[in-house]
Formats: C-alpha cells, sequence, structure tokens
C-alpha cells in the first residue's frame, strides 16, 4: 500500500501567510500575480498587501529631487 501526499494549494493557506509571501515578491510582478486567481487579485490590491510589505521595510518609496535655483 503505498500513501498519497495529501493535496493542497496555495489559495488554501491562510491570508496573512498569502500577505507575508507576497509582501516578498517585487511590485513590479503584482499585475501578473493578480492574473493568477481571484483570491490573489483581491490580496495584491489589498491595503493589507501594503501595510505588510511597509511593516517589512517594503512600502513605497518617495523620491524627491532637488535643483540649485
Amino acid at each position: 500500500m503505498s500513501k498519497e501526499a495529501p493535496s493542497w494549494s496555495f489559495s488554501s493557506l491562510p491570508d496573512d501567510i498569502i500577505l507575508n509571501v507576497l509582501a516578498r515578491v517585487p511590485r513590479r510582478y503584482q499585475p501578473i500575480l493578480s492574473c493568477v486567481s481571484k483570491k490573489l487579485r483581491s490580496l495584491v490590491r489589498s491595503s493589507e498587501l501594503q501595510i505588510t510589505r511597509s511593516l517589512r521595510g517594503k512600502g513605497d518609496r518617495f523620491y524627491v529631487g532637488f535643483k540649485k535655483a
């Protein structure tokens, strides 16, 4: 008798774990990730992802350039 490995999917993970994984993915891949599933699309667009990224130190950066007058 052989035992089969239990099947699972990424979507079966709790949202906080998925958000933690998504926060590690570079922002340029978010449009691609949002095409994978409806759940990922909603998480990529969520404010929770932005909060998770900022807590990891990966939040949006704002650059300002100054020109000497």
